[in-house]
């Protein structure tokens, strides 16, 4: 298989481990000549755009584990959503003759996807969050009705406590109290939020309670696709899809949001719960905790990004970035959390 241009040596390496899983045979040695693109985006995978066969293809190769339970679960619930009528497109994995959705390349798990036109959008006015919330409520919609025989392998958001073995809350706080050398720069930062962390953990006890489903759990800007005519029409990354508090798929959304005190912010705030809430009639209870869930989403960042440090894939820096957003968050949500339960609960 021969290439237009030189390519570096872990890119033609992948091509020809993709063509050998997947279009490997007599039938396609006359095909066109492949081609590959890294994607930009995305801190736990490496994605690349293929050229093959005449038909255009995203690949994912799997850098944070290797683990095919978690792959196979999320391949489960795109296939069981594939079977669901729906108003938005999700991944179509591509099988190979063997009919299975992973194999490896460079030696990693991989998965191959058909490419989908379109673009991430660039939210900034009310009518786009609407429309994203309204993605979310349908999302949130068909995943309710989605069965399955596999057992979810991500723990919930919530169950902080067992999500990150090389970062349990014991550890996050003694890293937060005594501040490894490399950190010491933030260190009255990391003290100062040790105690409501602490706090926070303690308030997570009773979301079981809360009403649960198979969540995406990562709905954002970057996790969806708009069209030419500027309509969110595709759903994207189901990597962290589990069962959770189905409040979730509202609270990461609106985590991403805030941080600022612009009137622009609230009004967006506003639109994105309404098309969410234009969908799933959500309890009191599921709106109350949603400022607790915001704060959850920041920490479970956090830890995520410390426990891929303490494995030598991230370097100190990403922490730090990491840990300077959740000071500003929790910091903007002791500043406005009264006027975020108003939006939340309108009619009080």
């Amino acid at each position: 298989m021969s290439m237009d241009k030189p390519k570096q040596d872990d890119e033609l390496h992948i091509l020809q481990d993709i063509w050998s899983s997947y279009f490997a045979g007599p039938d396609h040695e006359a095909a066109a000549e492949p081609s590959i693109t890294r994607l930009r985006g995305g801190m736990n995978n490496s994605s690349y755009r293929l050229g093959i066969r005449n038909q255009e293809y995203v690949l994912r190769l799997y850098e944070s584990h290797q683990d095919q339970d978690k792959v196979l679960y999320e391949h489960a619930v795109l296939d069981s959503l594939s079977r669901i009528e729906r108003r938005f497109e999700i991944p179509e994995l591509v099988h190979t003759p063997q009919g299975n959705t992973i194999t490896y390349c460079n030696g990693k798990i991989a998965a191959l996807f058909r490419y989908k036109e379109g673009r991430n959008p660039e939210l900034t006015a009310p009518q786009q969050y609407e429309q994203l919330g309204l993605q979310a409520g349908q999302l949130s919609a068909a995943l309710s009705r989605v069965e399955l025989t596999h057992t979810p392998v991500y723990p919930p958001y919530y169950r902080l406590d067992i999500s990150y073995p090389e970062c349990p809350p014991a550890y996050l706080l003694s890293f937060l109290n005594q501040p490894d050398p490399v950190f010491q720069h933030q260190a009255h930062q990391m003290k100062e939020m040790a105690e409501s962390v602490a706090q926070l953990f303690e308030a997570l006890r009773f979301i079981d309670q809360l009403p649960h489903q198979i969540v995406h759990g990562d709905l954002n800007a970057s996790n969806v696709l708009e069209n030419d005519q500027g309509q969110i029409y595709a759903i994207l990354d189901f990597e962290f899809a589990t069962l959770d508090a189905r409040v979730m798929e509202l609270a990461v959304p609106l985590s991403d949001m805030l941080g600022h005190e612009e009137e622009e912010m609230w009004e967006n705030c506003i639109a994105l719960i309404s098309g969410f809430t234009s969908v799933i009639e959500l309890g009191e209870d599921e709106r109350a905790v949603i400022p607790l869930l915001i704060l959850l989403r920041r920490l479970d960042v956090v830890m995520h990004f410390i426990s891929r440090w303490r494995k030598g894939i991230d370097s100190y820096a990403v922490v730090e970035r990491q840990l300077e957003e959740l000071y500003a968050r929790m910091k903007w949500m002791d500043k406005n959390r009264d006027q975020l339960a108003s939006i939340l609960n309108p009619s009080k």
